[in-house]
C-alpha cells in the first residue's frame, strides 16, 4: 500500500476539530464503556463538569475513535490508515488528492450499478467492526467519503461496544 499523503485532525475541547475534518456529534455516559474507566484518573476527571473534566472526557473520545480506527483497518475494514493520536491530533492517511479531498458519499450522485459495490463494502466493514466488539454510533452517508470509486469510513467518532 502506497501512501501519498496524509491528514492531521487537531480536535479541541469543544469537540469541533480545530482544521478540516470529522466532529464529534451525539454523546455517551461519562465512564461508560467504551470511555474512561470510573475510579481511573481520566474518568475521574471527566466525571467533573470543569474544563479539565471535559478535556478528559474528550481526550478519552479521541483515543477511542483512533483505537477503533486501527483495529478496524488492521482487519481489512476500508478506513484510512492511522498513524499515531496525541493528546487532541490524530494522524491518519489522506483520502483525496492534492487539489481536493475526497467527498462525503451524500454529495456524490452515483449511477444505478455503482451503488451496490458500495453498500456492499460499507456492509463488510459494519461486520468487521460488530465482528470485533465495536458499532458505529453515527453512521450515514456524512461520514463516508466516495474515493475512486470505493467508500471509505472516515469518522468513528460515537464508537461503542456492541454490548
Amino acid at each position: 500500500l502506497s501512501i501519498d499523503w496524509i491528514r492531521l485532525t487537531l480536535f479541541g475541547a469543544s469537540l469541533e476539530p480545530t482544521v478540516r475534518g470529522p466532529a464529534f456529534k451525539g454523546s455517551h455516559p461519562v465512564g461508560s464503556a467504551p470511555f474512561a474507566a470510573v475510579g481511573s484518573r481520566r474518568g475521574s476527571a471527566a466525571t467533573r463538569k470543569t474544563e479539565r473534566g471535559r478535556a478528559a472526557q474528550v481526550a478519552s473520545w479521541i483515543e477511542y475513535e483512533y483505537l477503533t480506527q486501527r483495529l478496524l483497518y488492521t482487519h481489512g475494514a476500508n478506513v484510512p490508515r492511522p498513524f499515531a493520536q496525541a493528546g487532541n491530533a490524530v494522524l491518519m492517511e489522506y483520502i483525496g488528492d492534492v487539489d481536493e479531498p475526497a467527498p462525503r458519499l451524500s454529495d456524490v450522485v452515483l449511477e444505478k450499478e455503482e451503488a451496490q459495490p458500495l453498500f456492499d463494502c460499507i456492509l463488510h466493514n459494519i461486520e468487521l467492526a460488530l465482528t470485533h466488539g465495536r458499532i458505529h454510533g453515527d453512521l450515514s452517508a456524512y461520514n463516508i467519503l466516495y474515493w475512486q470509486g470505493a467508500a471509505v469510513g472516515a469518522e468513528h467518532s460515537c464508537p461503542g461496544d456492541r454490548q
